[in-house]
């Protein structure tokens, strides 16, 4: 089931908080959304204790025994169980049980990341639960959050500004999130916010350089990628943050010249924005099958240097754009 922040909304503000929710997806943004807002309608209630259960970390009894419990004196729990996947053995069924018959008094919530993870046990437990879509949204979606983030700002945005935030920052709704954030500190006006607010605004444009870098790659612009390149490095806390946009960027277009023009979603650790991948296409036309396995093959061996040797980042930054694009 889709995470529709309206009927979530509506259900939350009227006091309704289920017993269990079972949560699937990667964006991690809506996971804390949905949890704070659920232990905010959980605290008006009286005192919360919030627990954090990883299988890896986690014994049978101390979570059954928490689940089962109740002290009519003690605060309400709200336990987090992170990959229910990878429980193994008996607890497993104890899990299922629980969800057919769950305790009033707690509100468990469990958050599977990997949305298309299969086996036996999940397919049981969404067969009692039903999941929670958390993938980040389509664009239409994603004009929504827009709105419901802004809102709890208590601003508004112009039909032109809210696509325009989608388009440049909609690889997840955590970075929607956090440049409404940048924008709604330097924002003192009274109306609502439009496009010329957030190009205004000083923290925009340094995210600006991301895409515009990546823009003339795309087009194999040595010239402009070195002058923008290394103004968007110095904005950049960590030099494997560029290094995985190169991977993610350049593995993209290597699939999508394979699949003959069909992109398939997000293939590396960092997502694209839907203006980069807009821009793949473009990009499919100026490199060649050969030269992208090059690049990638090129990517693999300098990452594997940087992670075991001491060299300079500015160095292997501009190598690399030379043997990529000049």
């Amino acid at each position: 089931m889709a995470f529709d922040p309206k009927n979530i909304a509506l259900e939350l503000n009227s006091g309704k908080v289920k017993s269990v929710y079972l949560l699937k997806g990667e964006e991690h943004f809506l996971h804390q959304f949905l949890t704070k807002k659920i232990e905010n309608v959980l605290k008006k209630k009286g005192s919360v204790e919030k627990r954090v259960f990883i299988p890896e970390e986690l014994k049978k009894e101390r979570l059954m025994d928490v689940l089962n419990t109740s002290d009519l004196f003690s605060s309400r729990k709200l336990l987090i169980l992170f990959s229910p996947q990878k429980l193994k053995g008996r607890i497993q069924d104890d899990i299922l049980f629980y969800c057919e018959n769950p305790n009033p008094n707690h509100t468990l919530i469990m958050i599977n990341e990997d949305f298309y993870s299969k086996s036996k046990f999940l397919s049981k437990l969404e067969k009692i639960i039903s999941p929670l879509d958390l993938r980040t949204p389509f664009d239409s979606e994603l004009k929504k959050w827009t709105r419901v983030l802004l809102k709890e700002h208590n601003k508004t945005a112009t039909s032109e500004a809210v696509s325009l935030l989608v388009n440049l920052f909609g690889d997840s709704i955590y970075h929607i999130a956090n440049e409404i954030d940048k924008i709604c500190i330097n924002y003192k006006g009274a109306g609502p916010i439009n496009i010329n607010n957030i190009e205004n605004n000083v923290n925009w444009k340094k995210s600006y350089q991301n895409w515009e870098f990546l823009d003339v790659i795309a087009r194999k612009k040595l010239s402009d990628a070195l002058f923008r390149g290394h103004s968007y490095l110095k904005s950049v806390p960590d030099f494997m943050v560029i290094m995985n946009i190169f991977i993610t960027f350049f593995t993209s277009l290597y699939f999508l010249k394979i699949s003959g023009g069909t992109f398939l979603g997000s293939v590396g650790s960092i997502p694209l924005s839907p203006y980069v991948k807009k821009r793949l296409p473009i990009g499919a036309k100026y490199y060649s099958k050969n030269e992208l396995e090059k690049i990638i093959q090129y990517l693999s061996i300098l990452d594997r240097r940087l992670k075991t040797s001491s060299i300079s980042h500015e160095s292997a930054f501009t190598k690399f754009l030379f043997y990529a694009i000049g």
